[in-house]
């Protein structure tokens, strides 16, 4: 199981290999699913919240797989037997969620509920604090936050690069 961010036993090249390549996952797939969870509440798009709330749990076991050590992209069905298999809570959670297109209000609301609790524990377990790509009401940020974003991304590959380590993908 994933440890707190100021576990002792975290030391650079942990933050490196594993902590960098979450965090930056984190940034590009977590928070656009947890955005796209907010749009569909407010639009009363039951089903697709839920449907978004399985994408951002998913992502976030991606995370977790690589934070506990996964170094390639996961091979198809990979996640999905992870998520079937472990007994995480983020896992567990994404089984007990509902079927998509028959989701009603309180299932989307207690779907969003649970992946914004996953994107809490989730953030609070990476070794690296995450910029925010969007504001709490779902904006895209301006040149500024864009600006940070690039910043962060060349931070991460620069400390890769400080342990030999390849440049993050994508």
């Amino acid at each position: 199981m994933t440890r707190h961010r100021h576990a002792p036993d975290r030391d650079g090249l942990f933050v490196a290999a594993r902590g960098a390549p979450a965090a930056w996952l984190y940034l590009s797939t977590v928070q656009s699913w947890l955005r796209d969870i907010q749009a569909a509440l407010a639009e009363d798009d039951w089903p697709t919240c839920v449907e978004a709330t399985a994408a951002a749990l998913t992502s976030m076991l991606h995370c977790r797989l690589v934070l506990d050590g996964l170094s390639h992209p996961p091979h198809p069905g990979e996640l999905d037997l992870h998520a079937a298999l472990s007994d995480h809570p983020d896992a567990v959670l994404l089984r007990r969620l509902p079927v998509g297109h028959r989701a009603s209000r309180t299932d989307a609301e207690a779907a969003a509920a649970s992946a914004r609790a996953a994107a809490a524990r989730l953030e609070h377990d990476l070794p690296l604090p995450v910029p925010a790509l969007r504001s709490p009401d779902g904006e895209l940020l301006g040149v500024e936050a864009l600006s940070e974003v690039r910043r962060f991304r060349a931070d991460l590959d620069a400390l890769r690069a400080r342990y030999h380590l390849p440049p993050l993908p994508g």
